[in-house]
């Protein structure tokens, strides 16, 4: 709880006249300081819980023109209380989840070292519950690829239509800290093309080959993504198969999701998925809701039915961007 106060206490200093919520406080041209949190209702067949998920740190800024940073100190699922054993638990597990530099060579010649995000596909852009559409991932997003990585990342853009973007990325050595990871590597590396077709509508296309450090699979993941708006109406796909060539097999992750903005405050969400594992084979799928009364807060519900295991739950969540 002490990790929660303290960041209050840091945000506190940044209520003032010039402080938005959701945008950080900058306290000069070399420092913005931020954060987020967010709690979480679950409730299933055998599943009735309270939690505050997720707080974290946040600092940032400019070093000189060219250079920038930017460090991520997480704690995860601090505080968990079970309504059906009457039980609750509480978490100390601080680790820096982002933390690394940028340099712009120029537009076309970017590099960024450091632990930092996977630049694959959409979903993994959006890694924390206030930016996310729904409380719940799907599976593709922390199954079919480690969601970081501890390396370099080439990337910028290819012409100067600005609408063709690349990364090149690379993780040879251990990463920055154990984390909660699902997929974990020392060995990664790949390639990432997006193209911008137009205003509403783009494009994307991956392929990367990964050592899973936990069961040793030797991992060649091709990954394509598209997403389309029109008007109020917003539709996005990723699908990811991944080539296990040291077991002779091959996985499927894929997803599907659309959204109805009634307007920057309502928006209702519908999405399903698919993932076939070998030979476990799962369909889940979800409606949900998700309130913005400003940008930086978020409220969201949500219901999921999982097939064939006959599961249900739902999930409610509130989530505040500083």
């Amino acid at each position: 709880m002490k990790y929660i106060i303290c960041l209050l206490l840091v945000t506190s200093f940044a209520l003032s006249e010039e402080y938005e919520l959701g945008n950080g406080y900058k306290i000069n041209d070399k420092l913005h300081v931020g954060g987020y949190i967010s709690t979480e209702y679950s409730s299933g067949t055998s599943l009735d819980t309270f939690s505050i998920d997720d707080a974290a740190f946040l600092l940032y800024g400019a070093f000189m023109p060219k250079m920038t940073y930017f460090a991520e100190f997480e704690f995860n699922s601090i505080y968990v209380h079970d309504f059906n054993t009457k039980m609750s638990h509480i978490l100390r597990d601080a680790r820096a989840e982002l933390f690394y530099l940028d340099y712009a060579f120029s537009d076309t010649y970017k590099m960024r070292v450091g632990k930092q995000t996977t630049p694959v596909g959409y979903w993994n852009y959006e890694p924390i519950n206030v930016l996310r559409d729904t409380t719940s991932n799907p599976l593709y997003s922390f199954q079919a690829f480690p969601k970081t990585f501890t390396g370099i990342d080439m990337y910028g853009f290819v012409n100067e239509s600005n609408r063709v973007t690349y990364h090149l990325f690379m993780q040879l050595t251990k990463d920055l800290k154990k984390e909660r990871a699902y997929v974990k590597s020392n060995y990664f590396y790949g390639l990432n093309i997006a193209y911008e077709i137009r205003e509403n509508l783009s494009i994307g296309a991956s392929m990367a080959r990964y050592k899973n450090k936990d069961n040793k699979q030797i991992v060649n993941m091709f990954q394509g993504n598209a997403k389309y708006l029109y008007h109020q109406f917003e539709m996005q796909t990723e699908v990811a198969y991944n080539d296990i060539s040291n077991l002779g097999r091959h996985d499927i992750y894929t997803y599907v999701q659309g959204k109805y903005s009634m307007n920057e405050y309502h928006a209702f969400i519908a999405r399903y998925e698919y993932v076939d594992t070998y030979a476990n084979v799962q369909k889940i799928a979800l409606i949900g809701y998700s309130y913005r009364p400003i940008p930086g807060m978020s409220f969201k519900a949500e219901y999921q039915k999982c097939f064939p295991f006959d599961d249900a739950k739902i999930l409610l969540s509130l989530s505040i961007l500083f």
